[in-house]
């Protein structure tokens, strides 16, 4: 049947559309059900079958914001989130600066911050999703800093010196040893990915030392500074900013990208592409027919899990044999000494076709202790940012073998946390 075709054919972006959108909410099941029951009903009326895609997650659209709508009448008020206060002052100096704003503004400020609304209860008063809400209480917010006196707004002190860039990391990789231990595997919660936590306010630098030099090549921040919506699905935006220390250059949004966290998955929703002049030219979102392959292979529909359970990889001191590419796979628990520090972590090993082998190491609090960054000499070899001297360099560095692909032993990794 051309419709079970067409279906099946999109079917895990149409779950992922949903399931984006309603993080751990059991109604999800529902609401595709739903979709996949009125799609099939009015299947006849589409005449382009081209359009399938886009005609099936406008009805999951309605679909959902249906459920909204159903879900907002029988909500208790005793179930509204707390609002959460943060830089606008509640004393009568804002009155000159909330009187110069659009009304519309000014009174969600009044309502959110000085009557103590919270965004579910001015969501129901103006008749909008709560989205909506936080996407106008946003704009409120940037509003009212450009129009606030310097006597009240918030200022913050960068000091006299020129900022440290290197966050004082050392010049020279710290000793490092690492040491299997013979001990049960114990399973962890992992939010970090790449070293940032999709949680407003979070923010860690991080250092990258090359090999064989073992010196400070990088150092990166992350900052997750505001919430973001992508295809209605909830999420916080991450800007990584990077110090480049032999050239002397700080490379400001040098990646930015989008994530969610549920309290199961840890989900990519999209990043921003530079063009040549650094600024963002096109924007891949977790619709993209390839978004799965190239971000969230562990789950083609949920994302990542945060709970990192027992997967061996077939491992010795040369080689590893996984099943399958692009899926996380665990070597045990090591001792892992950077300096004078000692952790006890599990290993994950993940593997990207014959482009970059990672050894990542995450102690039981569930955090990122130690990044280690292989690739193929062939991919190294077609890349601008590995100069010839720098390859003939890495010749010597630690090979190791996965699925019959060498690679080879690029650069160590480790943040604010282990310092």
């Amino acid at each position: 049947m051309e419709f079970e075709e067409l279906l099946q054919k999109h079917a895990v972006i149409l779950e992922r559309f949903i399931r984006y959108r309603m993080p751990d909410d059991p109604d999800a099941d529902d609401v595709l059900q739903n979709t996949m029951l009125a799609a099939l009903t009015h299947y006849g009326s589409l005449r382009d079958k081209s359009l399938f895609r886009p005609w099936i997650l406008k009805i999951a659209e309605n679909e959902w914001r249906m459920h909204l709508r159903k879900k907002r009448e029988h909500l208790p008020l005793e179930d509204a989130e707390i609002p959460v206060q943060d830089e606008i002052p509640v004393t009568g100096d804002v009155e000159p600066v909330l009187a110069a704003m659009p009304k519309e503004y000014a009174a969600l400020l009044r309502w959110f911050y000085l009557d103590g609304w919270d965004q579910r209860d001015i969501g129901r008063h103006l008749g909008i999703p709560v989205g909506t809400v936080k996407s106008r209480l946003y704009k409120a917010k940037a509003l009212f800093r450009e129009l606030c006196p310097p006597e009240i707004r918030r200022t913050y002190a960068k000091g006299d010196a020129e900022m440290n860039y290197t966050k004082n990391f050392p010049e020279f990789m710290p000793g490092l040893s690492l040491e299997k231990l013979d001990v049960p595997f114990f399973e962890v919660r992992a939010e970090e990915e790449s070293f940032a936590i999709a949680r407003v306010g979070f923010k860690l630098s991080e250092a990258t030392y090359r090999y064989p030099d073992r010196k400070l090549a990088l150092v990166s921040t992350c900052t997750a500074e505001r919430e973001a919506r992508i295809h209605g699905a909830e999420g916080v935006q991450i800007v990584r900013d990077t110090y480049n220390c032999g050239a002397k250059k700080l490379y400001k949004n040098e990646s930015i990208w989008f994530t969610q966290l549920t309290e199961h998955y840890r989900r990519d929703l999209g990043c921003l592409r530079l063009g040549e002049d650094e600024y963002p030219t096109e924007i891949f979102t977790f619709l993209e027919e390839d978004y799965d392959i190239a971000v969230n292979g562990e789950d083609r529909v949920n994302g990542t899990p945060i709970l990192i359970r027992e997967r061996p990889a077939d491992v010795t001191d040369t080689a590893v044999t996984i099943p399958e590419d692009r899926r996380r796979y665990t070597d045990g628990v090591w001792k892992i000494t950077i300096g004078d520090r000692e952790f006890e972590c599990i290993k994950v090993v993940w593997v990207y076709a014959d482009v970059y082998f990672t050894e990542t190491f995450y102690d039981r609090a569930g955090r990122m202790v130690l990044l280690r960054w292989y690739e193929t000499m062939h991919s190294m070899e077609g890349c601008d940012n590995y100069p010839q001297s720098r390859i003939e360099k890495m010749k010597k560095n630690r090979k190791i073998t996965v699925n019959g692909t060498e690679f080879t032993h690029v650069e160590d990794r480790f943040s604010e946390y282990v310092m």
